[in-house]
């Protein structure tokens, strides 16, 4: 697992990328130009408003789906599984992975993002890289 998160044009997909956190953190990635895309089990007013924003969202999560960077993956057109595929295209780097605790090893993404060698990292760590960037100051409290 590499060390730290790319913001040097690398694309970022999340895997379920409609929940609070994890689109916010899309939307602020997407916001500064880089390539994002992600999947989601259900169409929701924030998923429409991250499409609005020029993300790419997939309805499923499917293996295929991180083969939508390599240029080739589309939800109209049907691709081969990934484990079929033998390498990406060269000049096209594999897509960080950014995902929370609610997805586990059995997730096909997951499960082929690991096979495919692509740096995996936790929605935390994508934060921390963020507000590494700024000065930040955190406010917490309770109901």
């Amino acid at each position: 697992m590499p060390d730290s998160v790319d913001f040097s044009g690398k694309p970022f997909h999340f895997i379920g990328i409609g929940g609070i956190g994890m689109s916010a953190l899309a939307q602020v990635v997407a916001s500064r130009g880089l390539p994002v895309a992600g999947s989601d089990l259900r169409l929701s007013h924030i998923t429409q408003r991250l499409q609005g924003a020029g993300v790419h969202i997939f309805w499923q999560q499917e293996a295929q789906n991180l083969e939508f960077f390599q240029g080739g993956s589309s939800q109209s057109q049907p691709t081969p599984p990934l484990e079929s595929t033998t390498a990406p295209h060269p000049q096209r780097p594999l897509p960080q992975i950014i995902c929370s605790t609610a997805i586990n090893d059995h997730n096909p993404e997951y499960r082929a993002a690991k096979a495919l060698g692509c740096p995996i990292f936790h929605r935390a760590d994508l934060l921390a890289a963020l507000m590494g960037q700024y000065r930040s100051i955190a406010v917490a409290g309770t109901h």
